[in-house]
Formats: structure tokens, sequence, C-alpha cells
């Protein structure tokens, strides 16, 4: 009888354990789950130093690095998608992708179909770039009545299209480096992009050929753009970016994609 009591409770022992086991286990993979929600995340990977592939063939750049730390705010995981720039704000609107970065600018007429978050970076300023063989450009009234380079549906793009004596070369590269190389074979007398992007394309026989001015009342933002539908990612986005200014993590972020190069 006594062997018969022991034998119970030590099977009895096992059972238990093996419960609490198999519901710890349960609840790990809970929590793991949690952790492993994906969000898409769609940039071009052509525009550096928002985003662009490194010499490793890594995607890199001030937006991916700033994403990254926000998913480690929020304990999330990132699938990126490198798409044509064209072609992301369609991909964000029927529901392909959740969120679009990389040097997005939060204009008015992009504000009407999607949502922005915080603006992350707001200290890019457009430049115009010219022949320096060619009488110096001072600023945007000295490109009355002159053929004026730029990659269609950027910043300058939009903000030289309220200038009506200025006669656009609407490029459909995003490239800066293609508006330079437009501008080095005489397809345009100016070439206006953001500074950080435009002075990072220009290869060393182009340092030599041109001049630049800096527009610094003119300044690009950068912020990432969100499905109209998708405000709950967006307020836990801003939240991440409030707690990235505050422990200065975007600072040093900034430092190290603009200011140290």
């Amino acid at each position: 009888m006594k062997r018969q009591t022991i034998s119970f409770f030590i099977i009895l022992s096992v059972f238990i354990g093996y419960y609490l086991i198999k519901h710890m286990h349960s609840n790990d993979q809970k929590a793991i789950m949690q952790r492993s929600v994906s969000f898409i995340i769609g940039t071009n990977a052509e525009y550096k130093p928002f985003s662009f592939i490194d010499k490793s063939g890594i995607l890199a750049g001030f937006d991916i690095d700033v994403m990254n730390a926000i998913a480690d705010k929020l304990a999330i995981t990132l699938l990126y998608k490198d798409l044509p720039f064209e072609a992301l704000m369609g991909s964000l609107q029927n529901g392909s992708i959740d969120c679009v970065i990389g040097g997005i600018n939060p204009t008015p007429d992009r504000a009407q179909k999607v949502l922005f978050s915080e603006v992350i970076y707001e200290r890019d300023p457009l430049i115009i770039v010219y022949q320096k063989n060619t009488n110096p450009l001072h600023s945007v009234a000295d490109l009355a009545f002159k053929k004026v380079l730029v990659n269609e549906g950027y910043f300058a793009d939009s903000f030289l299209s309220n200038e009506k004596n200025i006669t656009l070369m609407r490029l459909s590269s995003n490239l800066p480096s293609d508006g330079l190389l437009a501008l080095q074979n005489g397809q345009g007398e100016a070439f206006v992009g953001s500074k950080s992007t435009t002075l990072q394309a220009l290869n060393e026989k182009q340092k030599n050929l041109f001049s630049y001015v800096v527009l610094n009342d003119v300044v690009e933002a950068d912020a990432f753009a969100l499905a109209k539908t998708n405000s709950t990612l967006l307020n836990d986005i801003n939240t991440a970016i409030r707690a990235l200014k505050k422990d200065g993590t975007l600072d040093s972020l900034i430092q190290k994609w603009f200011e140290d190069n």
C-alpha cells in the first residue's frame, strides 16, 4: 500500500511538472511571437546617405539606422523591401508595405494621401550646382530663364515648380549622380538637389568642373510615411522618435551620417 501511494505521488509530480513546463513554454512562445511581428519597410536604396546599399552589399543609411533603433524601442521585427522610388507611395496605399523611409520630404500634397511621422532630420538645404566656366549663381533668382535639371518628384522639383521663369528639365532618374552627369554633358545650365545627397554624388572630376551655392533658407525635411489607416503604428513610431531624441540617439546618428562627412 505504501509503495502504491509513493508511485501515485511520483506519477502526479511528473504530470504536474510536465504541465508547468509545457505552460511556461507556451507563454515563452507567445512572447517570442509578439516580438516577431514583422513590419514591411519600403525604401529606395539609391539615395545616399539616407538609404543605400553599401560596399558590403548591405542596406545602410541614416533612415535605416533610425528605423532599426525604433524597432529596438518597440521590440518589433522589420523586413526591408527595396523598391523604385515611384512605386513607394502606391505600395504604401495598396497595403503591400507598412512604412516608407529614405529621405521622404513631408509635403502638403503628400500629406493628403499618407500620414507622416515626426521629422527626424531638417537641416538639409537645397544647393545649386553649375559649371565653373559660367557666370556664378548665387540664388534662385539667378536661375531665371535657365534650363535647370532636377530629379522628378523630389523636393527641388516641387519647390522650383513655383518659379515661372525657370525651365525645369525633369529627370526620370532619382539619382543625383544622373543629374550631375546631365549637367556635365550640357543638358542643363544648373542642377538643383538636396545638399546631403548631391555632394556625396559628386565624383572627383566633377569637383573640379562644378561650383555650387547652398540655399540655406530652403530646407528639406526627412520623415517616415505611413498609410492613412495605420495611425496606431504611427503613434508608436512617434513615441519612439521622441525617446531617441531625448536619449541622444538621434543626434548621434545625425552626426554619424551628416556632420562627420
